[in-house]
C-alpha cells in the first residue's frame, strides 16, 4: 500500500497503477508517518525520512526515481543525506521515461504545487538550487 495521494501530485495514484499492472503492489511496503513529522514537505526532509527508513529496516540499496527535470537535484540530496546518516547506503538514480507528447513543453505543478510552469523551464530552477544548497553547505 501506499500513503494517501499528496496535493498537486498525481504520481502516487499512477505508480500504484504501474505496480498493480506488473503484479508487485504485494511487494510494496508503506512507510509509516510519511508526512507527520514536517509542517512543509521538501526534498531534505523527505530523503532524509527515506534515508532513514532504510537505515531502520535494514536496507542496503535505493533507486531515487525522479521527472527528467529534478533527477539530479532528487540524487545529489540522496548522497548528501546517506554520508550523513547511513553511509553503507547503496544510491543510484534512474530518470523516469516521458510519458506523453510535448513533456517538456507542458505546463504542470512542481515543489508541491509552489512553482507552477513549463517543464524545461524547472531545468534553471533546479540548477539554481543545487548552486544555492552547495554554497550552504
Amino acid at each position: 500500500k501506499l500513503d494517501p495521494p499528496l496535493p498537486n501530485f498525481s504520481g502516487t495514484s499512477y505508480t500504484r497503477e504501474l505496480l498493480e499492472e506488473r503484479g508487485v503492489v504485494d511487494n510494496v511496503e508503506l512507510m509509516p508517518g510519511w508526512h507527520d513529522e514536517y509542517d512543509g514537505m521538501n526534498s531534505l526532509n523527505e530523503m532524509e525520512k527515506l534515508i532513514r527508513y532504510c537505515r531502520g529496516t535494514g536496507i542496503k540499496a535505493l533507486i531515487i526515481v525522479s521527472t527528467p527535470y529534478h533527477i539530479t537535484r532528487s540524487f545529489l540530496s540522496g548522497l548528501s543525506v546517506a554520508s550523513r546518516l547511513y553511509p553503507g547506503l547503496k544510491v543510484y538514480a534512474k530518470a523516469a521515461q516521458p510519458r506523453e507528447e510535448g513533456y517538456w513543453n507542458k505546463v504542470v505543478a512542481h515543489s508541491q504545487g509552489t512553482l507552477i510552469g513549463h517543464r524545461n523551464d524547472f531545468v534553471a530552477s533546479e540548477i539554481k538550487r543545487i548552486q544555492r544548497y552547495t554554497e550552504a553547505g
